[in-house]
């Protein structure tokens, strides 16, 4: 996303999504990489994703706000990384275990 290649991003959302579809920051991201590409429809399904899985998650909240007015105007040309888990009741970390 740092560098803008929306599309390598998308692919990489997916795939975290794929590992494990119980977080709601990848589906804010996929969100956000879906807008970058105007692919509106998309990104409101994927902010709407991430709330059924943390109904705080006050970033996704806010870009399904700002949805109808980037859906006129076009992307954002900028974007700040924000801190996912500072609204959220949810744990902050992913553990890792072995299975036999």
């Amino acid at each position: 996303m740092n560098s803008e290649q929306w599309e390598e991003a998308e692919e990489i959302f997916v795939r975290v999504i794929e590992m494990g579809d119980c977080l709601p920051q990848p589906w804010g991201n996929l969100g956000i990489s879906f807008v970058m590409q105007h692919r509106y429809d998309e990104a409101e399904a994927a902010y709407r994703r991430a709330m059924e899985i943390d109904t705080n998650y006050a970033i996704a909240r806010s870009n399904l706000e700002m949805l109808p007015k980037i859906r006129q105007s076009g992307p954002p040309q900028s974007l700040r990384i924000a801190k996912p888990f500072e609204s959220s009741e949810m744990n902050a970390s992913i553990h890792f275990q072995i299975e036999q």
